[in-house]
């Protein structure tokens, strides 16, 4: 049986140095869709670096972001009407009157 503890000699001198070297980190979001219906396949998105209100996400289709919201079980983001390219989902959510807000 392997079993690896923290006092593990390979995790303690190779994996776990490695780690906090990379800086490896995971931001993990909700989604919710403002303009188009619900996508079952797309609930939450995941990330590398941190998401801000004006970024542009592609899952499956591009999306704006347009609000960021720290909830109990997350940080939900909500995004405007779904588009093929970048451009076309920051048109469509300052048509939609999503982003920016006045």
């Amino acid at each position: 049986m392997a079993f690896c503890s923290l006092r593990s000699p390979i995790l303690a001198n190779y994996i776990l140095p490695l780690k906090w070297a990379l800086g490896v980190s995971v931001y993990k979001y909700n989604l919710r869709y403002l303009a188009d219906g619900k996508d079952p396949d797309f609930t939450k998105y995941e990330s590398s670096t941190p998401i801000n209100v004006g970024d542009v996400i592609e899952c499956h289709y591009f999306h704006c972001v347009v609000e960021i919201k720290e909830q109990s079980r997350g940080v939900r983001l909500a995004l405007s009407k779904s588009a093929h390219d970048p451009e076309e989902a920051m048109l469509l959510a300052s048509q939609y009157g999503h982003y920016p807000k006045n």
